[in-house]
């Protein structure tokens, strides 16, 4: 099992992303894990993520994934 899928605030129930807590405006900070790599970069991982939960994938002014819900 590798860490992303371990219980904890990051798991959000898809191996190999790592999902941050739901910030003020409604999104989330979305990372591939690179303990197992299961996807090529950040934006990928994202892609998947926004596919289950319904949303859209954005970055923020310093350029790291966002998570935005529909």
């Amino acid at each position: 099992m590798c860490v992303c899928e371990e219980p904890g605030p990051f798991n959000c129930g898809l191996p190999g992303i790592l999902a941050g807590q739901l910030q003020r405006n409604g999104y989330r900070y979305i990372e591939r894990c690179d303990t197992c790599e299961r996807f090529s970069s950040d934006e990928a991982a994202c892609e998947i993520y926004s596919k289950f939960m319904g949303g859209r994938l954005r970055h923020n002014r310093q350029g790291k994934v966002i998570f935005l819900p529909e």
